[in-house]
């Protein structure tokens, strides 16, 4: 067999040894191969291969690139994928045909780009018409390899019929991993993210665009939303996608679903779908322009017996917004923090949209921005966190913890420009919990379930840094002992979380004027002992009679 050289990445072959490449050396590799093309039972021969390059990281074995198969040998490992009959869809056909495209991929990966492209564009172009979805995926991956790599992304931007298969590959329903999915639509992204990429994607007269609006044509909703999600991705990242899909009817028809004929499973996904846009100027400015959030906010308060379905998303895309625009929660978005608060406060609310409510009221509270918007609703939001109170100290489990969760960020300061206009927020809020906060927190920090030791801990983590929440601790008649005590907890976690506690309580600033001299001294022991000391048990020596 005449071998046929390859322009290979440069790699260190001087022999640096990892534990993953122990096990590695020249000669199995090519000796495997041979005996896979040689042999009358490949099924056992491709798993063997399979099972020695399982056994060393690929990437971390430099060594492998001095002897990976020729070009004539990858089109051999190619033509595997073909030598099973397509047509039977038989376990033993499927599990030989996924060890090939286990073994092609990390053989592959070793390649550069324009390598991989240029050699064997025509199997990739192949590889993703095969009927098996393990075949599809790893075609999918080099792909993705190409447009990652700047300098070798134009090789794909020449290609449409590689895009059409990207899209394709979006349009399939078996795929129960959804890695297929996950991997084509990073791929749709990144070429969209050059302006070149964009305009192959989105202009009006591409064959792309014209290949997605006929997959839209043709599949069922399931497989266009996740047509759309790849859209939004693609719009949020790039400026000019976003350009291309104002004025090519994408972006209109994804809002056509959610009009007053839609419904009401249509209109939910639709919120999903749109929400990635709340974490950009070009998307908000969008979404303003084209009335959504006017659509939305008007649905807030919607009497429709349905609307109890389709608040959630609604809320959760209001919360979104924290993340970039929490300035403009108050100003333009108020009505989406009263109906918070209402649904947080009413008795009346159900389970499923109060926890989906206090979820999005601890979205809200992570960021400076939301605190501030929630704070000047004044007395309505003091509601709220008595609300929260009784539901962490009284409610059902799931609902106890995700309050817990919630007043760890509303009682967080954090380390920014805000700190000190958030600090006396806190110490308000923390006395609006309950009449004894620290000693019902203190309770639940010594419950026999971990999550809300947990979630406690990190109530205290989050005031270990300010001089109010300090003099509380010290104050307590309990609470320094059971800061010291490594009995409370019994898992790893929950040793961790409490060293966390205890090290950032050292680190305040106000430490060493509020605690004596001898705790400090106690906390300095636990932290240089670590999280997981165990302190030696006594032994006592008994004699009989």
């Amino acid at each position: 067999m005449t071998m046929v050289p390859m322009d290979l990445e440069d790699a260190d072959s001087s022999g640096s040894s990892n534990t993953n490449s122990s096990n590695f050396d020249c000669k199995t590799l090519p000796t495997l191969l041979s005996n896979l093309f040689e042999s009358g039972d490949k099924s056992s021969a491709i798993l063997d291969l399979k099972i020695y390059l399982n056994t060393f990281s690929i990437k971390s074995s430099p060594q492998l690139v001095s002897c990976l198969p020729s070009k004539a040998e990858f089109l051999l490992l190619f033509e595997l994928l073909t030598c099973v009959n397509r047509d039977t869809n038989t376990k033993s056909n499927r599990e030989f045909t996924q060890n090939v495209s286990n073994v092609l991929s990390q053989l592959l990966s070793l390649l550069k780009p324009d390598d991989l492209f240029h050699n064997f564009h025509d199997e990739i172009i192949s590889g993703f018409k095969h009927p098996n979805i393990e075949v599809k995926l790893m075609c999918c991956l080099q792909v993705k390899r190409v447009v990652e790599d700047e300098d070798w992304r134009r090789l794909v931007l020449n290609e449409p019929e590689l895009v059409h298969s990207l899209i394709d590959c979006l349009c399939i329903s078996d795929d129960s991993s959804g890695m297929i999915v996950k991997e084509a639509s990073h791929a749709l992204s990144v070429i969209a993210m050059c302006e070149a990429g964009a305009c192959m994607l989105f202009e009006e007269t591409s064959s792309v665009l014209i290949h997605m609006k006929e997959c839209l044509s043709k599949h069922n909703s399931t497989i266009c939303f996740r047509i759309f999600e790849v859209v939004v991705k693609c719009c949020v990242h790039s400026t000019e996608a976003m350009k291309f899909c104002q004025s090519n009817t994408l972006l209109g028809s994804l809002l056509d679903k959610f009009g007053d004929s839609a419904d009401i499973l249509s209109r939910v996904v639709v919120i999903t779908t749109l929400t990635p846009f709340t974490s950009c100027k070009h998307g908000y400015q969008w979404l303003k322009l084209e009335g959504v959030f006017t659509k939305l906010e008007a649905a807030l308060s919607d009497d429709d017996p349905f609307s109890a379905i389709v608040m959630p998303e609604i809320l959760k895309f209001f919360a979104a917004l924290s993340k970039h625009f929490a300035d403009l929660l108050e100003s333009h978005h108020g009505r989406f923090l009263n109906t918070l608060c209402c649904i947080i406060g009413s008795d009346e609310t159900s389970f499923d949209l109060l926890e989906a409510a206090i979820d999005c009221l601890t979205v809200v509270l992570s960021y400076d921005g939301g605190k501030f918007a929630l704070n000047s609703l004044g007395d309505k939001f003091k509601a709220v966190i008595r609300r929260v109170g009784r539901l962490a100290k009284a409610g059902s489990s799931s609902l106890r913890d995700q309050c817990l969760w919630c007043i760890s960020e509303l009682l967080n300061a954090g380390q920014g420009d805000n700190a000190e206009r958030v600090v006396p927020l806190c110490e308000t809020w923390y006395y609006e919990l309950d009449s004894q906060p620290l000693e019902f927190l203190l309770k639940l920090s010594k419950s026999p379930i971990l999550e809300p030791r947990l979630a406690v801990q990190k109530v205290y983590t989050n005031l270990a840094d300010q001089a109010w929440a300090l003099k509380v601790m010290r104050d307590h008649p309990t609470f320094c002992e059971y800061l010291l005590d490594r009995t409370t907890e019994s898992e790893d976690e929950g040793y961790v979380y409490k060293y966390t506690t205890i090290a950032k309580i050292l680190r305040a600033k106000a430490c060493a004027e509020i605690f004596p001299p001898s705790f400090i001294l106690k906390l300095r022991t636990y932290e240089k002992q670590g999280a997981m000391y165990v302190q030696a048990a006594s032994q006592v020596a008994t004699e009989e009679g």
